[in-house]
């Protein structure tokens, strides 16, 4: 579930938050560069090959 909704948030363009690149060429955002997270849309391979590190103890 975690892979999906990460997914979901920093790969999948959304028709709903949609703008307009230097060309003028309407694209698809994803909600977490909407939010300012990330600078770019995410390719699957960046997904599974980020490496993060755990916050919590347990």
């Amino acid at each position: 579930m975690r892979l999906y909704c990460t997914h979901f948030n920093f790969c999948r363009g959304h028709g709903g938050l949609k703008y307009k690149d230097e060309r003028g060429v309407e694209c698809k955002n994803t909600p977490a560069r909407e939010a300012g997270i990330v600078d770019s849309r995410w390719t699957l391979k960046e997904l599974l090959t980020f490496r993060y590190f755990k916050t919590s103890i347990g």
